[in-house]
């Protein structure tokens, strides 16, 4: 197996993900589903450990001969050792749609504070959405940017911005020294990987009290998922106190979902935390939310259906 050439052959025909298996053919994902490759190719394991250099169970970034980028997971199964490659573009694909370039023109770019969320399940698209709003700051704003990443996927350069991108295992231990150490470091913006446990919470909405801007991921369906999710961390006498924090500095929930019609692209809930969805959120009345985003559409709220009637609507006045 020729792993560059696998790659190539990837990149070239839209090839999202790899799975490479232990003494079995290759296979891929395409436009959302699993494809074999016509090929008679058998994966060996010293052709796996050579491209995961015996890092087993572990997620880790990879750089091939043409210096293109690829996020890899290895783990075993029934013994056997296998990788998942998602492929990583040079640069983030822009994301299409009025409404959402609109919000991060003219609310997101302007936040000098707060917390600012970008959900969705795995492979929604998350990591592209957070690089194109880290490309708009660059390219709009002089500030210092600092990433906590597991592993680095976009790799920047300095244009406005300074931007400082640290990954876990290379640059430092772990994540909770990489958001400790993050106050002596000066930044402006705090792209945080994902909040993952109480801890990092803690972490993220502490930065956010103190004069920064951050940014996170989580793995949820909707925006009142993630709010009941951040909630749902903590122990039930601090669920108050964690319900006050996110009423003050929570922004925005960008929840994102790749729509499957003729094409696939990127669809989006959008909560903006106004004075009436803090108040919900403060008092624990999350199930009242979905009725201010069907409404919100003036504040910068938006649910997945209309956003997706507005992308269609779009796409039409282009054609």
């Amino acid at each position: 197996m020729n792993i560059e050439k696998i790659f190539d052959y990837a990149r070239k025909n839209n090839i999202s993900d790899i799975h490479l298996l232990e003494g079995e053919k290759i296979y891929f994902r395409k436009d959302g589903e699993i494809i074999e490759y016509d090929s008679n190719i058998i994966v060996s394991k010293d052709e796996l450990l050579e491209i995961c250099n015996r890092k087993i169970e572990e997620d880790f970034a990879y750089t091939d001969s043409k210096n293109q980028r690829y996020r890899v997971n290895s783990f075993l199964t029934r013994g056997k050792l296998a990788l998942v490659i998602r492929i990583i573009n040079k640069e983030p694909i822009k994301l299409k749609g009025k409404f959402i370039n609109k919000l991060i023109d003219e609310k997101i770019l302007f936040l000098k504070d707060g917390l600012v969320l970008v959900t969705g399940i795995t492979g929604s698209g998350k990591s592209t959405t957070l690089a194109n709003i880290i490309e708009k700051f660059n390219e709009n704003k002089n500030l210092k940017i600092l990433t906590i990443e597991d592993p680095i996927e976009y790799i920047f350069e300095n244009k406005k911005s300074l931007i400082i991108q640290r990954e876990l295992g290379k640059d430092i231990e772990s994540f909770e020294k990489a958001l400790k150490s993050s106050l002596r470091q000066d930044p402006d913006v705090i792209i945080l990987g994902e909040i993952r446990d109480e801890e990092s919470l803690y972490s993220a909405l502490k930065l956010a009290e103190t004069g920064h801007l951050v940014f996170s991921t989580l793995h949820t369906m909707n925006t009142v998922e993630s709010v009941n999710r951040l909630i749902s961390m903590v122990r039930t006498e601090k669920k108050d106190f964690v319900r006050e924090q996110l009423a003050s500095v929570l922004r925005f929930i960008l929840s994102e979902e790749l729509y499957r019609g003729k094409r696939i692209i990127p669809i989006f809930e959008i909560l903006n935390n106004t004075k009436a969805v803090a108040n919900l959120i403060l008092n624990n009345k999350l199930n009242q939310i979905p009725t201010l985003i069907e409404t919100g559409i003036e504040n910068f709220m938006i649910t997945k259906t209309k956003y997706l009637k507005n992308i269609e609507t779009e796409s039409d006045k282009t054609c």
